[in-house]
């Protein structure tokens, strides 16, 4: 049975019109008029007009037999539309099958069919699979033997911010009864740039550092023998002494000066391009950094725009402050779950089975 009759039905649709379309407006007089009735909600509103525009009817259908399907024929066209196309949209099979775009997702909703999204990934190469393989590999036998070894492992990133940010302007919207018409400044005048480098050991967060804003080879060796060891100085003595050091392959990262630097002050003991123990290429997925804190700290310096490059730096060591033991101790969890996962999926991608 529908909820309302026919007439009231009707009536929510005389009145939404009076209040000019705006649904709330319309759910305050439908209450006054009619205070001994049971009182729609202002969506019921909108519901119904919407459902008279789709259908000519002011009833929701009933349900039958615990579907809410027109008939069989209608419904193999759409699951026949979803087979041969799984992209395809909800509205595009509605207009193709001539019916409302809510009716397609009740059908899908009933054939246990549900909309997933595509997991954005790091392109990789054929000959990338055995050394991301042989990577995760030598990390979880290093951890088996000794526990607790990935948690020794000093991982290391840089990451640019902007002014704009990286914002989503598919997944961000408005909710309100009309078009408030919100706008979203993308093109300044005025820009700025924060070059950041930071690292991830055991519970602590090294950094962020901010850099030059391009960094090269000098730069960086100058990074890793005048600053490092300051940020490095709340790390307990013992932790330094058997940490290991990981870096990606990015070209300031692969000079001569840099590889012996690091071999003096971590002596095979480092995870790197060139290093003793090799960082296999194009492995974002595989460094906590990257899977997870940039990720989040993002998701902070951005949560409003920042106007100024003072604004998004606090925001940024507010947002690394605020990381926890327990956020940090999860984080090494997932990093072998990950490895473990690379090496399921024999090098290939693998975080779209994480989900």
């Amino acid at each position: 049975m529908p909820n309302f009759t026919n007439e009231e039905y009707g009536q929510m649709v005389y009145i939404l019109g009076e209040a000019r379309g705006v649904a709330t407006e319309a759910a305050r007089i439908y209450r006054e008029r009619y205070p001994n009735r049971r009182h729609p909600i202002s969506t019921t509103f909108t519901d119904t007009y919407r459902r008279v525009l789709e259908t000519g009817n002011v009833l929701p259908r009933q349900e039958k037999g615990g579907h809410n399907l027109r008939d069989r024929r209608v419904t193999e066209k759409v699951l026949n539309l979803v087979e041969a196309d799984p992209t395809t949209s909800t509205r595009r099979i509605a207009r193709e099958v001539k019916i409302s775009h809510m009716t397609v997702h009740r059908i899908l909703k009933a054939a246990n069919l549900y909309p997933y999204h595509h997991t954005p990934v790091q392109d990789l190469l054929e000959g990338d699979f055995a050394q991301r393989v042989n990577f995760c590999r030598w990390l979880l036998t290093q951890s088996e033997v000794n526990p607790g070894f990935h948690r020794r492992i000093l991982f290391t990133d840089e990451s640019l911010f902007t002014r704009p940010g990286t914002f989503n302007f598919h997944n961000s919207h408005t909710y309100a009864e009309e078009n408030p018409h919100f706008v979203r400044v993308v093109n300044y005048q005025h820009r700025w740039k924060l070059n950041v480098w930071a690292g991830l050991i055991g519970t602590h967060v090294i950094g962020p550092f901010v850099l030059p804003e391009k960094m090269n080879g000098e730069l960086y060796a100058r990074l890793l023998t005048e600053d490092l060891p300051e940020l490095l100085e709340d790390v307990p003595l013992d932790l330094r002494t058997k940490m290991w050091f990981q870096q990606d392959g990015a070209p300031p990262h692969n000079t001569r000066p840099v590889s012996a630097i690091l071999e003096n002050y971590f002596p095979n003991r480092w995870i790197a391009y060139r290093g003793p123990v090799r960082w296999p290429p194009r492995s974002p997925d595989l460094t906590p950094l990257d899977f997870f804190f940039w990720g989040h700290l993002k998701n902070e310096v951005y949560v409003t725009e920042p106007g100024s490059l003072e604004v998004a730096l606090e925001r940024l060591k507010v947002a690394v402050a605020n990381i926890d033991e327990r956020t940090l101790d999860n984080v090494w969890t997932e990093l072998l779950r990950r490895a473990r996962a690379c090496i399921e999926a024999g090098g290939r991608h693998f975080e779209q089975l994480l989900k």
